[in-house]
Formats: structure tokens, C-alpha cells, sequence
């Protein structure tokens, strides 16, 4: 009896050592599956930033060239209502060149 019940301790302190071993594995599955899961998450969200800031890089280039033809056709009508304000003084100033010499 007394070895029956040695060998039933025995046994119960197998089966712990099993049950602890086996709840050592499976948190240790647990957190390489986690640590995984999260490379994984983290490399997805890299990769959106970069297509984000990519396509904000494109947007801002567009943005800066419909901007910097904006201030070209501006600039283009500035200077041509400059040489026009010219051509009509030159003609002007003929017309009094002229008018000076009668």
C-alpha cells in the first residue's frame, strides 16, 4: 500500500512535470507566434507608408508644377502687357519726337 501510493506520487509528479513542460511549450509557441504576427503587422504598415508617402510625393510634384505653370502664364501676360504699355509709349514719344521737330 505504502508503495502503491509512492508510485501514485511518482506518477502525479510526472504528470506535472508533463503539464508544466507542455504549458512551457505552448506559451513559448504562443509568443514566437505573437512576435511574428507583429513583424508581419509592422512590415505591412512600413509598406503603407511608403505607397502613403509615395503617393503624396506625386501629388506634391503635381501640385508644384500645375503651381509653377500657373506663375508661367501669369509671368507670360505680365510681360506681354508690359510690351504692349511699351510699344504704346514708343509710339507716343515718336509722336512727340515728331511733333517737336514740325
Amino acid at each position: 500500500m505504502v508503495q502503491e501510493t509512492i508510485q501514485a506520487v511518482r506518477e502525479a509528479e510526472e504528470k506535472a512535470a508533463q503539464v508544466i513542460k507542455d504549458a512551457g511549450d505552448s506559451a513559448k509557441r504562443m509568443v514566437d507566434q505573437a512576435e511574428a504576427e507583429a513583424a508581419d503587422k509592422k512590415a505591412r504598415a512600413a509598406a503603407q507608408i511608403k505607397e502613403k508617402e509615395a503617393a503624396l510625393q506625386r501629388s506634391l510634384e503635381e501640385e508644384g508644377k500645375a503651381c509653377l505653370e500657373k506663375s508661367l502664364q501669369e509671368a507670360e501676360k505680365e510681360i506681354a502687357a508690359l510690351k504692349e504699355g511699351a510699344a504704346k509709349q514708343e509710339v507716343a514719344a515718336v509722336e512727340a519726337v515728331i511733333s517737336g521737330l514740325i
